[in-house]
């Protein structure tokens, strides 16, 4: 499993191995007290002290919390079960508690009916056959005495006939609190990737299998897989919108063929497909201020991300950041409208081209010749009054 993971340069992968209670070795370095922090936990045949400790119920808060983990039982596991440790809690399923593992002779593996949709083995189907039927069998499993509400059976025993019918769970996935779990019921997992790696062998489906299931377990939640933002985050008014989204599988691969859209207020935008689980459109119309949107990704009735973002519209127009004449503009109006353009040096020109007309027009406009009198008797009964003082004063 360390040689499957490490192939994908994406998974760094740290390796502990307990040797005393609550201390770790890390690949014959110093002790680590405890399990650090990760994204996916692996648990490898833990035996029944490890799924005693603190360290179990401090997995179980961080599984709780958003941490993936990935259980793989074994025969310590099964020899030491205990239904009522934090790890029962987390699993998918409830576990028969054994003094070993099931064996019932060899055990073919097949992708489960409901298995077919889900991303960890989805991408693994042939179009011709079921991959997990040519690899080997196994040489037992852990049995289970019931799934939890939610889990879904990936892999699962194939029948000896090759019938349709679901046989015993294998590979069982499922949530916990917002984390994600996935059970691996067999210790012999290893015997696939050795013995299908001769000459015809597919010893790629389970080493993809793993790295797939831990990128899976990886993703937090699902409302993650959608990216969205405007091309600039300010825009002149009347000028286009552009919004750009990116959509991901639940293995951040781009996912094609989803439905995303743009709610902004009462207007509701679709995005068109591009590739490449790109998505793209435009809206124009907005007035100057601020704007919040939110971007939503679905396939079918499912809604698989969900983004939020702004950008806002200044008051002045793309018109006022170059006031020159739009020569080719002005002309393919002109054009449009049945006249010529010309610049203002040729203005002869375009009067030349004016099918302008000479006209005589007369006008007639009466005026008389005297006007009120009030003024007149003003002006003399002032001016009568101004030499009656003067004589009184002796200035006459």
């Amino acid at each position: 499993m360390q040689r499957s993971l490490k192939a994908d340069s994406s998974i760094v992968v740290e390796a502990l191995v307990q040797r005393q209670p609550g201390v770790f070795y890390q690949q014959g370095e110093a002790p680590q007290d405890g399990l650090e922090a990760a994204d996916v936990v692996i648990l490898l045949d833990p035996g029944a002290d490890l799924l005693r400790q603190a360290e179990a119920w401090g997995l179980a808060d961080r599984v709780r919390d958003g941490a993936g983990l990935l259980f793989v039982g074994g025969p310590r596991t099964s020899a030491g079960w205990d239904p009522e440790s934090a790890a029962a809690a987390l699993l998918p399923v409830s576990l028969a508690p054994s003094g070993g593992l099931f064996a019932s002779g060899p055990v073919s593996l097949q992708i489960s009916s409901e298995g077919r949709h889900h991303p960890v083995v989805r991408l693994q189907q042939d179009a011709e056959q079921d991959p997990w039927r040519s690899l080997p069998p196994l040489p037992g499993y852990f049995p289970v005495d019931g799934r939890r509400r939610g889990a879904m059976v990936l892999l699962e025993a194939a029948e000896e006939d090759g019938a349709d019918e679901n046989g015993a769970p294998l590979v069982v996935a499922g949530r916990h609190g917002r984390g994600k779990v996935m059970a691996a019921l067999s210790a012999s997992w290893w015997r696939l990737d050795l013995l299908s790696s001769g000459v015809g062998g597919r010893p790629q489906t389970i080493r993809r299998f793993w790295q797939d299931a831990v990128k899976w377990l990886a993703l937090e939640a699902p409302t993650g897989r959608l990216r969205a933002s405007t091309e600039r985050h300010v825009h002149r008014a009347g000028e286009r919108v552009v919004f750009a989204a990116q959509a991901f599988d639940e293995l951040l691969r781009p996912q094609r063929r989803a439905q995303v859209r743009v709610l902004l207020g009462q207007r509701e935008l679709p995005l068109r497909e591009e590739g490449g689980g790109r998505y793209r459109g435009s809206l124009g119309g907005l007035g100057p201020g601020d704007y919040s949107y939110r971007a939503e990704a679905r396939v079918g009735d499912v809604l698989i991300g969900a983004d939020e973002g702004s950008f806002l519209v200044e008051r002045h127009t793309i018109e006022s950041v170059d006031l020159r004449a739009d020569k080719a503009l002005l002309d393919e109006i002109a054009r449009r409208s049945g006249g010529e353009y010309r610049p203002l040096g040729q203005w002869r020109e375009l009067l030349a081209l004016l099918p302008l007309q000479r006209r005589l027009v007369e006008e007639e406009e009466s005026l008389p010749l005297w006007g009120p009198t009030w003024p007149l008797v003003l002006v003399l009964a002032l001016l009568g009054i101004e030499w009656g003082l003067r004589k009184r004063h002796g200035m006459i």
